[in-house]
């Protein structure tokens, strides 16, 4: 038996007024032993009737409890999704930032080359020219 166990025995005949019965209540104490108590069969049932509720409501909150539990696992899981595609939209805009910025640099450089290579080619003219001259 477990500490929560009750035994009602109710003794009489026929049960005409609740409250002239009544009832006495077995307990199965957690140091295993026994505890009783006699009241009247209406304090027994309004007892009875709050330890039901105060049960139920125990149980209510416990599954709002539950609830709320998987809808802050729900949350919280959407909230580490939403933060990691954040952080991989910002690593590919990064990435792409850079990537532009290179191609501008090789596009910088080949303009560059292409200068001096034609700086080049016209020094080299106006030597010709020169010695020609000459």
């Amino acid at each position: 038996m477990t500490p929560t166990m009750h035994w009602i025995i109710e003794f009489g005949g026929l049960r005409v007024d609740l409250t002239d019965t009544a009832v006495i209540e077995l307990r199965y104490t957690s140091d295993n032993d026994w505890s009783t108590s006699v009241i009247r069969s209406d304090q027994y049932q309004d007892q009875l009737r709050r330890r039901i509720l105060s049960d139920w409501e125990n149980l209510g909150l416990s599954k709002e409890v539950q609830l709320l539990r998987g809808h802050l696992q729900k949350r919280e899981s959407e909230f580490y999704e939403e933060q990691l595609q954040r952080e991989i939209k910002e690593k590919e805009q990064i990435q792409q930032d850079r990537d532009t910025e290179q191609h501008q640099l090789l596009q910088e450089k080949a303009t560059l080359s292409q200068q001096l290579d034609d700086a080049t080619t016209h020094e080299q003219a106006e030597k010709d020219k020169t010695t020609i001259e000459l």
